[in-house]
């Protein structure tokens, strides 16, 4: 049997946005998030449970996040994203058991005003539409995504409702949105 080749995300895009509007619910990001500037031309992996989700190759002013979970995945945003999805000024984080090493590390706490329109993968999606269990990310490198994660789109930020249109598919490991993001 010939491996399942990996969906585009204009792929993506097309098969799955209609069913995002259909069936997806909207959530907001909540809690904090660590944030510090990438170095232009290093190389991040998206880790969970030892399994790497994604990698991205970091370009000039993009950030290196540190998630607010217990696996503490770190990924990356374009400084666009950024400035969309989290308030400007940074909050104070000494309460954080991980202050030290943070701040040693040069991140700061901000607040998400992101918001996204998202649904389960369940075995009949994944099996229809990500056969593989791997799709390409908009930033062009391929994609983990395994049962009961969630595959998600922007929604606008402070916004209510749903997007109009879908212009990105992304995925969230499960236990990462179960802690950081809560239904509308």
């Amino acid at each position: 049997m010939a491996a399942a080749t990996i969906p585009q995300q204009e792929a993506m895009i097309q098969r799955l946005g209609p069913i995002l509007l259909e069936r997806g619910l909207t959530y907001r990001k909540f809690g904090r998030a660590f944030l510090k500037k990438g170095v232009t031309g290093e190389v991040l992996e998206t880790i969970f449970d030892g399994k790497v989700e994604t990698t991205r190759t970091l370009e000039e002013g993009d950030w290196i996040v540190r998630a607010d979970t217990a696996a503490k995945e770190r990924y990356s945003l374009p400084d666009a994203k950024f400035r969309r999805l989290y308030e400007a000024v940074p909050v104070p984080f000494e309460d954080h058991p991980d202050a030290a090493e943070l701040k040693a590390e040069g991140f700061e706490a901000f607040q998400p005003c992101g918001r996204c329109l998202a649904l389960v993968a369940d075995a009949a999606l994944l099996e229809e539409h990500v056969p593989g269990g791997q799709f390409m990310a908009s930033w062009g490198s391929p994609m983990l995504v395994e049962e009961g994660d969630f595959l998600a789109a922007p929604a606008p930020p402070g916004g209510k409702g749903k997007p109009e249109s879908i212009g990105e598919v992304y995925r969230i490991e499960k236990s990462a949105f179960a802690n950081t993001y809560v239904a509308e």
